[in-house]
């Protein structure tokens, strides 16, 4: 799988999310799309109440929507949350996972 994760900028993005347990949040998720061919690789989006994989270019929009809903239901004990995203193991070989 070829990447563009190549550059000095993208070295020390790798570098970061290695130290952050490959744990990103949507400023990385911008700059890991901004690296270039990496829009369909996967991230482990984990909920409160389960867990799913999404194309890197479809997190925000799926977080969006948990989110939406959180907030117009009445009762959010019947809604679901956020907990954390991260790199998915195997479609990141940059990140030595």
């Amino acid at each position: 799988m070829t990447t563009e994760l190549t550059t000095l900028g993208s070295y020390r993005l790798i570098e970061r999310i290695n130290g952050n347990h490959h744990f990103i949040d949507m400023n990385d998720v911008k700059n890991l799309l901004d690296a270039g061919n990496t829009r369909l690789r996967k991230v482990l989006v984990r909920c409160g109440c389960g867990r799913f994989l999404c194309p890197l270019q479809d997190v925000q929009h799926f977080i969006e929507i948990i989110d939406r809903d959180r907030e117009t239901e009445p009762d959010r004990s019947k809604t679901d949350y956020i907990r954390d995203v991260s790199l998915f193991v195997g479609d990141w070989p940059e990140f030595g996972i």
